[in-house]
């Protein structure tokens, strides 16, 4: 499938709030994506560039602020948030994500980044820089909110955040 074929039908399944549950690798983007996250060492968070538009790479996204390299201790516990991860059916989102918290695993093989949208709470999911998949994330909106929190303690959007 086409990458803009792929993109197209990645922002129709969010919009439409699909109708499936996923669970573990499916829901991170496959086996690869797993890997990386588990394999990976060094984690960083960057603060996106505000933009409502979904760009085909991960770096065409202008940072804000960071990278930031994150403690063990946060690493192990995104990691949970990711490896645990159940997406499943959800209302319909009428809103453009505004992915602006960037987690970027830096795994033995491959990358994974994770771009989010904390007021959407809707996530795309980057493979060695290529656009692989996007999802809801509502069921751990509130870890990754607290976890962004953490990482970003002077922004006073992220710090509104509820």
């Amino acid at each position: 499938m086409s990458l803009p074929l792929r993109l197209a039908l990645c922002m129709t399944l969010v919009f439409s709030g699909c109708q499936r549950t996923v669970s573990g690798p499916l829901a991170i983007g496959g086996a690869e994506a797993v890997s990386a996250i588990q394999s990976a060492d060094s984690v960083s968070a960057s603060r996106l560039v505000s933009n409502h538009e979904y760009r085909p790479a991960v770096s065409d996204y202008e940072v804000d602020v960071g990278p930031i390299t994150l403690s063990p201790a946060v690493r192990d516990r995104l990691r949970e948030v990711f490896l645990n991860l159940r997406t499943k059916p959800s209302s319909k989102k009428a809103c453009l994500p505004d992915f602006r918290i960037r987690l970027h695993f830096d795994g033995q093989a491959s990358e994974v980044d994770i771009l989010l949208c904390l007021e959407c709470r809707i996530m795309a999911i980057y493979h060695n820089s290529a656009a692989f998949t996007c999802d809801n994330f509502d069921d751990v909106a509130p870890e990754l909110i607290a976890i962004s929190r953490e990482i970003f303690p002077e922004d006073p959007a992220i710090q509104a955040l509820r």
